[in-house]
This record gives structure tokens, C-alpha cells and sequence, in this order.
């Protein structure tokens, strides 16, 4: 599905581009799968020619960011707001920590670094914005706003610039080299306070 959106949305682009672009959706997606038990969700895509820009918005209708990691013991969260912005930093999960059932382990049982990539494409070649519950925060390069939400599920829009996307191949694999770094550095069984969440996701690119 991931791909077969992106090359209709791209519209026979760059190889690379249109790679970035199903890179991008098939973690969101994948992220629902996992994580929302929602029975099914929306996806809608456009893109705007006169803008250069791609604009994806995907919602389910499942458990909420906050439910979502209310299962992991670890974990002290006091809001929705607060409970995006953990759910953002790599190794924070509420279905992979230490204690976890060992039935619960899979091979997606990672430390969230397909997020992590799918919001920095988005942050420095666009922007990206997620909801949940009572809160919704919208991220650019340098900016991060939040306001007051109200759904049950999640939602995300992912806007990414085309012409913007291939200069970010190289720095996409720098962030790549770079996220793997910072995942080793935050334990699965660790809390962190939401304003280092924040610093964590504003400042890895």
C-alpha cells in the first residue's frame, strides 16, 4: 500500500523521492498495526503541484498514545501532551521493556527508530503533527507549536516538500548513524521528563 501511494502521489518522481516518501508511511502504518488496536484506519493523500508538497493524514480510531503507554510500568505520564512527546523519543514504547512477557516480543519489538526517521523527513523537509486524545503538536525544523485536541485514536499528517527530499538523502543517513547512536543511550526501562523529550526530538536533526 506504501508504495503504490507514494508513486501515485509523487507521480513517477525520483527514484529516491518516492522511496522517502513509502519509508515515511509504511512506519506510520506499521506504528498502528502495532500499537492503536483499532480495527482500521484512514489514510488520505494529495499532493499540490503549485506547491511542491505532499501532504499525507492517517487516523485510527484505536487506544490513544496515552492508554497506549500506560502499559509500560516504567512510565509516569500526567497528560496527553506529555505522553506524545515520550512516545516520540527513541527507545520508549509501550509494548517493548524490561519486565515485558516474553510472549509479547517480536521482531517489531524495537526501540521506535522508523518513527524517529519518519518525523525528522518530515521536520526538515516539511512538517509533521500528531494527535492523541486531548493534544496535538505540529513540528517544522526549528518550531514546535501545541494545541488543545479532542479525538479518540491517533492522528498524524506528514507534509514533506518534493523538491526538498533529495538534498535530505545525505542527511537522512547521517540521522540514521546518528539515531542509532542516541537509541543505545536511552534504556527501555527508563522514564524521561517531557522536557527532554521535547529537546530529544527538536534537536536530533
Amino acid at each position: 500500500m506504501a508504495s503504490d501511494l507514494a508513486q501515485i502521489l509523487i507521480r513517477g518522481g525520483k527514484k529516491e523521492v518516492r522511496e522517502t516518501v513509502t519509508y515515511a508511511i509504511r512506519e506510520i502504518v506499521r506504528n498502528i498495526i502495532e500499537h492503536s488496536e483499532s480495527e482500521d484506519f484512514t489514510v488520505s493523500a494529495q499532493y499540490y503541484p503549485y506547491k511542491g508538497l505532499v501532504e499525507i493524514a492517517i487516523m485510527d480510531r484505536g487506544k490513544g498514545i496515552r492508554r497506549g503507554l500506560s502499559s509500560n510500568p516504567h512510565l509516569s505520564i500526567s497528560s496527553d501532551y506529555e505522553a506524545i512527546l515520550k512516545a516520540l523519543v527513541l527507545g520508549i514504547s509501550g509494548s517493548f521493556y524490561r519486565g515485558m512477557p516474553e510472549e509479547k516480543k517480536t521482531e517489531w519489538s524495537n526501540s521506535g527508530f522508523g518513527l524517529f526517521m519518519t518525523i525528522q523527513i518530515c521536520r526538515m523537509g516539511g512538517r509533521f503533527t500528531i494527535g492523541s486524545a486531548g493534544s496535538l503538536i505540529t513540528m517544522t525544523k526549528s518550531q514546535k507549536q501545541h494545541v488543545p485536541f479532542g479525538i479518540s485514536g491517533t492522528f498524524i499528517v506528514m507534509q514533506m516538500r518534493v523538491s526538498e527530499l533529495p538534498r535530505l538523502i545525505g542527511l537522512l543517513r547521517m540521522l540514521a548513524a546518528r539515531g542509532e547512536r542516541l537509541a543505545k543511550l536511552v534504556k527501555v526501562e527508563a522514564d524521561v521528563e517531557a522536557s527532554y523529550a521535547s529537546k530529544f526530538i527538536m534537536e536530533a536533526g
